[in-house]
């Protein structure tokens, strides 16, 4: 069944980008989570939709009922996905943790070029924290 979100007419700047990747219906093997990561009971998976990944889900209220106040980005597209969750959390005060080596643009080829203006001006000026996954893993065997 296809997603409202991602109809055939190609008005919308976020299903003409995503249209030559996968098929992007629920259920289908390119929106499936990697069968290298285990999902544990107490994991909790959204679909995500849009660029925002609290788009069209209970992200936020999921953030807000469990009084988290810091979340940690990574992911795809750098300029995309990863940037507009950004903007978006950064605008309702959460504290942002950007993981610099674990977000990719698309073509891989762009990443060092978008990192360099992205990560290392612009998200400076935003009050965002970026740090490495190394740094991220230590942090997170000492929490």
């Amino acid at each position: 069944m296809p997603q409202p979100e991602l109809h055939p007419v190609d008005r919308e700047p976020f299903t003409k980008v995503v249209r030559g990747f996968h098929k992007f219906e629920k259920g289908s093997p390119g929106v499936q989570i990697d069968s290298r990561f285990t999902v544990g009971e107490a994991d909790i998976v959204l679909p995500k939709t849009r660029w925002y990944a609290g788009a069209g889900n209970a992200l936020e209220q999921i953030l807000k009922s469990r009084n988290i106040d810091t979340v940690i980005i990574s992911g795809l597209t750098l300029s995309g996905a990863v940037m507009s969750t950004i903007y978006h959390l950064a605008g309702l005060d959460y504290e942002i943790y950007v993981i610099s080596d674990n977000v990719i643009e698309l073509p891989v080829t762009d990443t060092d070029q978008f990192s360099d203006v992205l990560l290392g001006s612009l998200l400076g000026k935003m009050n965002v924290q970026v740090v490495t996954l190394h740094e991220a893993l230590e942090v997170l065997e000492r929490s």
